[in-house]
């Protein structure tokens, strides 16, 4: 069995059809959304219509699904630009997906993987770093935890600590319990403006972190038209 395992869409679909095709040339058999999939990008319906037609999708709760469903406030709005970008998708998400939205569940957990957001004890707005992946080592049962929400891959067991993912890397995941935390597949805050996901082999007990290039000035183009906000234009160029 074999997951792809992605997060912080973020309404970027040309990222995101960029990514599907990448991973399946590597062959999986579910797709796993850690959630952000709307937020700041053109096509947050089209992005989230092409997940649930994937077979056997899941798609998580991230920070931005949940303001919109009424889970939780604003207060995590610092910018301007996001506000507004906050401002558009409310009025352009249809009922259909806000009510898929609602229904969405914060964790996933399968055989030796924890997947969630943010992470294991906030599981939308916690931002993960070196003290709760550690304390996430100390409490979770599952041997691996997958979380998003940051843009900044990493990984983080007792032995090495926290250490930075830079491009593709593969992490195999015995005998030590792990946290990753991925890169995003529509708005990367690294300095790299690649699209990234993840790979999880059970049988093999392998992570694999990809990234790759993709149509972002398509995205750039859809999202000027839509006069959203050039700041959040821009940092699709240089991974900001």
């Amino acid at each position: 069995m074999r997951y792809l395992i992605i997060s912080d869409i973020h309404g970027n679909l040309e990222a995101l059809q960029s990514v599907i095709a990448s991973a399946r040339r590597q062959k999986f058999d579910r797709i796993l959304c850690l959630g952000d999939t709307v937020g700041f990008g053109p096509n947050p319906n089209e992005c989230l219509q092409l997940l649930k037609a994937q077979r056997h999708s899941i798609v998580l709760m991230g920070n931005w699904e949940a303001t919109l469903a009424g889970l939780i406030g604003k207060e995590w709005i610092q910018k301007e630009s996001v506000q507004k970008c906050m401002d558009w998708l409310e009025k352009e998400i249809t009922e259909e997906n806000l009510d898929y939205i609602k229904e969405m569940s914060k964790f996933f957990s399968v055989n030796f993987l924890l997947g969630v957001h943010a992470s294991p004890f906030d599981p939308v707005l916690q931002k993960m770093d070196a003290e709760i992946a550690q304390k996430t080592l100390d409490s979770v049962a599952e041997q691996v935890t997958v979380t998003g929400h940051i843009h900044q891959p990493f990984y983080y067991t007792k032995k090495d600590g926290w250490k930075k993912i830079e491009g593709d890397k593969t992490i195999q995941l015995i005998p030590e319990k792990i946290v990753i935390t991925l890169p995003s597949v529509g708005k990367p805050k690294d300095l790299d403006k690649r699209a990234g996901y993840g790979i999880l082999d059970f049988q093999r007990k392998e992570f694999y972190v990809r990234r790759l290039n993709y149509d972002y000035e398509t995205t750039q183009k859809k999202m000027r038209e839509l006069k959203l906000p050039e700041e959040e234009i821009q940092g699709l160029a240089t991974g900001e």
